[in-house]
């Protein structure tokens, strides 16, 4: 009897993940349009160029280089020449990009235009049919949502799942409909919270060293999710009480992220005569948002390089001084600036999704406090948002603020949120039944 009731509630979650899948493919398909042109709503993005040229050009036999090296038209940009070299001009002659050469493309990792490569190899070189590809892969991890809510609260979890799938459809989404990782490191990300989930409720080495891989394949599309590398180690020691388990688990968490890392950044770093430990997109980054116009903004902002304006950074540039050192003079001479740094990056990045992180910290701090309260309703707490959310925090602080980095995020956000009133309405209604049972009860 159990176990046909298990099948039929596992039945359940399946038809209605399968009418999450069909929602977000219509709501998807409804918001975003896409075009041949590949910069199709993101305008002056070296991101797209730069992943297109290195998937075309591994295709060709090229190798991972992000350079013209076949014809124009080959590339598949959805642009004339012209109008090209208009848009890109300065960043190809004041950083050197998209120029001929066959030097190893290393900004960004190499995930995303393998796996672009992988589908032109298959399929032809149609970057249409790689966003039609992205679109399914933004609904299948919405789909997921309502089963890992069940995980976590049961049959009220699923409720909030699918509440939370809604909401990220809707208003939270990345756009796949242009040639950027989000979509592919959203699904990935989606696989990793899903193990997680599993590992929650039965942490077992097998899915320990699952979350490393997946962790390995993520960081690999993009870098955004680098410091979950310390916090999940971290909060290994808080979830076994026995340090010697917690041990354990770290080694094989980052044995198994190792392995996916160490051969890419060993092999990017022989080719390119210096250390790349995943991208060399870093410490750029770290200039773009850390210099004196970011200070008024908060945002990415490449300016100091191209513009006439004198900035600190074009100075010590002349004097060769190392992007570390540069960073450092910036951050020295202007320490009073950074507070007010700080506050815009943190504006910029976070301003559209406030409410749902201020949702997410209401939901933590009424378990923290209700659970304290006799007679309380002890709730199941899901810890993968906390780390994501330090993770996004660490990242907008410390490059800069933007929202196309934070809103993937949002996704393990939506789960704590969506499930908050349903929680106050369980605690509500149990302390209503326990007074009518004990009438006299404080």
């Amino acid at each position: 009897m159990k176990g046909k009731l298990f099948q039929r509630k596992y039945l359940l979650i399946f038809f209605l993940m399968c009418l999450v899948f069909i929602h977000s493919l219509y709501r998807l398909s409804d918001k975003y349009h896409i075009s041949d042109n590949i910069l199709n709503h993101q305008g002056m993005n070296t991101d797209v160029v730069d992943y297109q040229l290195t998937a075309v050009n591994l295709v060709k036999g090229h190798g991972l280089t992000d350079h013209f090296i076949e014809d124009y038209g080959v590339y598949k940009i959805g642009l004339d020449k012209t109008t090209f070299n208009n848009m890109f001009y300065q960043f190809m002659y004041f950083r050197g990009r998209f120029l001929k050469g066959t030097d190893l493309y290393d900004w960004s990792p190499p995930g995303y235009p393998t796996f672009l490569a992988l589908f032109y190899y298959l399929f032809g070189v149609e970057p249409l049919n790689v966003m039609k590809i992205q679109f399914i892969l933004i609904a299948l991890a919405a789909s997921l949502m309502p089963l890992i809510g069940f995980l976590y609260w049961s049959e009220i979890g699923i409720v909030s799942g699918m509440a939370s799938s809604i909401l990220f459809i809707n208003f939270y989404s990345t756009n796949p409909a242009t040639i950027l990782a989000e979509s592919v490191y959203v699904f990935l990300f989606s696989i990793w919270i899903l193990v997680f989930s599993v590992w929650d409720r039965s942490p077992r080495i097998i899915f320990t060293a699952l979350l490393g891989i997946l962790l390995g394949m993520t960081l690999l599309v993009k870098g955004s999710s680098i410091f979950i590398v310390l916090l999940f180690p971290i909060y290994l020691f808080f979830k076994f009480k026995n340090p010697g388990i917690a041990i354990k688990q770290a080694i094989v968490f980052v044995l198994c992220l190792g392995i996916l890392i160490i051969p890419w950044s060993a092999y990017a770093s022989i080719k390119s005569h210096r250390l790349v430990l995943l991208c060399s997109q870093v410490m750029p980054d770290l200039l773009d948002g850390n210099n004196e116009q970011s200070v008024l903004t908060g945002e990415f902002t490449p300016d100091w390089m191209m513009g006439n304006k004198d900035y600190l950074y074009k100075k010590l540039e002349k004097r060769n001084y190392s992007k570390i050192k540069m960073l450092t003079i910036f951050l020295t001479q202007n320490y009073r600036s950074i507070p007010e740094l700080l506050m815009n990056k943190l504006r910029v990045g976070f301003n559209k999704v406030i409410l749902v992180i201020f949702l997410m910290i209401a939901f933590y701090a009424s378990v923290f406090c209700l659970n304290r309260i006799k007679g309380g309703q002890k709730a199941k707490v899901p810890v993968f948002p906390l780390i994501f959310f330090i993770n996004i925090l660490l990242i907008t602080l410390i490059a800069y603020g933007r929202q196309i980095i934070v809103l993937p995020f949002i996704y393990s956000f939506l789960f704590p949120a969506t499930y908050l009133p349903f929680y106050w309405v369980s605690f509500s209604l149990g302390r209503i039944f326990k007074s009518r049972r004990t009438p006299y009860a404080l």
